[in-house]
């Protein structure tokens, strides 16, 4: 059997290739074709990811039926881009779902996909490679190149928004260094949207940098999570540092400017982590960072992986027996 899977796949994004791991566990054996142009003859799963988009549901022709699995609206609105030949979608959002279901849409709950992985996957210590042996604890910043402008895109206000970020949070890094080492991990490395240069920005604008390291050659999604597991703490905006954090029990401050990283922090109780869109200070953030710093955080976050890899293992059942009749 051959499954199509149409997402953003095969463009250096770590997150998304994150999903290809999480599909060896959750498909049977069968041949999955990754693209986000063009179909094969076989069973066609949309997912996961934002990816309630015309730029992908144009690629599924009019009368091709098609699952969704794992998918999020990056928008409320999107939801009126569904048609007809959804047989079944399963929402990593459940806000989302209530959305679908009002709408006719059927849709049931299922946690983001990565969560089924079993980490960590590498036995070699990532941070050993890197050389980041000193006595002090470590931060790992995760930034998205979305607040920089590229070329057809019209971001005026968050251009503005992006200068003021950039330099509140050197501000905000540079004071943690008495205590942390940082390092600048990218997460995607397509063209237009190449997270090497927020990260660049950032860390130019820190008055005092001592052993900071910017990462410039990409890690895989299996050493991605490696890393994330021997840090202290993430500094994240990408929407996978948070889950791969929460996954493996990292504290971490939720700095993104998605609804997808605040409805997660929402969903799952984890507010008290998360700076709100748009309201980053430098005060906000310290005490955050207080917040993720407490005793405690690493058992919440994990009994929140354990519940989430509980609900997989009913999604796995579910579509091994309604999709692929196993």
């Amino acid at each position: 059997m051959k499954i199509n899977c149409l997402g953003w796949y095969n463009r250096g994004n770590v997150g998304d290739e994150a999903f290809k791991l999480a599909h060896k566990e959750l498909f049977p054996p069968c041949e999955a074709v990754y693209t986000s142009e063009e179909l094969k003859p076989g069973v066609t799963i949309l997912g996961g990811g934002d990816v309630i988009k015309s730029y992908y549901l144009n690629v599924i022709p009019p009368e091709h039926p098609y699952y969704a699995l794992g998918v999020g609206l990056g928008y409320e609105t999107e939801i009126d881009l569904i048609g007809k030949n959804l047989k079944m979608g399963f929402c990593r959002n459940k806000k989302d779902v209530l959305l679908a279901n009002k709408k006719g849409i059927p849709a049931l709950y299922t946690p983001d996909l990565t969560f089924v992985i079993e980490a960590p996957l590498q036995s070699q210590s990532i941070l050993s490679k890197l050389k980041m042996t000193t006595i002090k604890k470590t931060i790992g910043v995760f930034l998205s190149d979305c607040l920089n402008p590229t070329l057809g895109r019209e971001m005026h206000g968050e251009a503005s928004y992006g200068e003021f970020f950039k330099w509140e949070l050197a501000k905000c890094l540079e004071y943690l260094q008495e205590w942390y080492e940082i390092i600048f991990i990218p997460m995607s490395h397509e063209l237009y949207s190449y997270d090497v240069r927020i990260h660049a920005d950032v860390l130019c604008r820190m008055g005092q940098v001592k052993n900071d390291k910017l990462i410039v050659k990409p890690f895989s999604a299996a050493e991605t999570i490696k890393l994330i597991s021997e840090l202290d703490l993430v500094i994240g905006m990408k929407y996978h540092s948070i889950i791969f954090a929460t996954l493996v029990g990292t504290p971490f401050v939720n700095i993104g400017l998605t609804r997808k990283t605040e409805l997660f922090c929402e969903e799952e109780g984890l507010s008290k982590f998360s700076i709100p869109k748009y309201g980053f200070l430098k005060e906000r953030f310290l005490q955050t960072v207080k917040e993720a710093e407490a005793d405690g955080v690493e058992e919440e976050l994990l009994q929140v992986t354990t519940n989430k890899k509980r609900q997989l293992k009913e999604v796995k059942s579910y579509i091994q027996e309604e999709w692929f009749k196993i």
